[in-house]
């Protein structure tokens, strides 16, 4: 049960709830057990069984999310936008096709899946998502309670689930839409922050460069400098040296 827990894994158990607690000595109860790994019972005895399936259904998903879509703030923000993305993925299918399974066709048939996994190893999440090719044909779609005309309940309730609270996101409860507002907004910061420090960083590089250069005493216009004013003083020093020599010549050769 601690090796469940610490790796992040729930256990939760749909019993008798003469299972609940403690049986003979030395035996614990599902209560004991999914305590310690921080799941829940249910009553399997209970008479609302829709309600019930209903309750798994949100606590799995709402549990789902949450690990999903909890991303610590040191991981890179493709890993988290995509992190988060999947989870918003997870949580709309589940419940788009929960309420699919419950409708009715326009032939009085039981709904079936509306998304499915491309991937039937893998959760469905980005790039791992379709719809049911069984929905080509608009007569499998269940969009009402039953089959009566003009019945389009389930479709009304899978339209509203943008606004139901189903995510978990900046420590609340948010609905469909606002948690994926709250990611175009992180995206937006995240992105905004990461231009204020590449801006940072390039700074830092000029200053680093500055320092390099004033460390190493070169600087191209000094030396530039230094060049043309050698040169004219050299070629000063060259005129001086043969205004001697025709001084000597002159000395030597035509006064003696």
């Amino acid at each position: 049960l601690k090796t469940l827990k610490n790796n992040g894994i729930t256990l939760s158990v749909a019993t008798n709830p003469t299972y609940f607690d403690e049986g003979n000595p030395g035996e614990k109860g599902w209560d004991y057990l999914t305590a310690q790994t921080g799941g829940k019972l249910y009553d399997s005895t209970s008479s609302d069984y829709t309600a019930l399936m209903e309750q798994i259904s949100y606590d799995v998903n709402f549990d789902i999310n949450t690990k999903m879509a909890d991303t610590p703030d040191n991981l890179n923000i493709i890993s988290s936008v995509r992190k988060q993305l999947n989870a918003l993925i997870n949580i709309m299918a589940r419940e788009v096709n929960r309420l699919h399974l419950s409708g009715k066709t326009l032939t009085g048939n039981d709904g079936g899946l509306f998304f499915e996994a491309i991937d039937n190893t893998r959760p469905i999440e980005l790039g791992n998502i379709k719809i049911n090719d069984a929905l080509m044909d608009v007569n499998n779609i269940a969009a009402s309670t039953s089959d009566a005309n003009g019945d389009n309940r389930i479709a009304l309730q899978i339209a509203n689930l943008r606004n139901v609270d189903l995510m978990t996101g900046n420590k609340k409860v948010l609905s469909l839409d606002t948690y994926y507002q709250f990611i175009i907004l992180d995206v937006g910061n995240k992105g905004y922050e990461a231009d204020n420090m590449a801006e940072s960083y390039r700074n830092l590089v000029l200053q680093a460069d500055g320092m390099r250069q004033s460390v190493m005493g070169v600087s191209l216009d000094e030396e530039m400098t230094n060049m043309i004013k050698y040169k004219y003083a050299y070629n000063a020093n060259s005129k001086l040296i043969d205004v001697v020599n025709q001084m000597l010549e002159t000395v030597i050769f035509h006064l003696g």
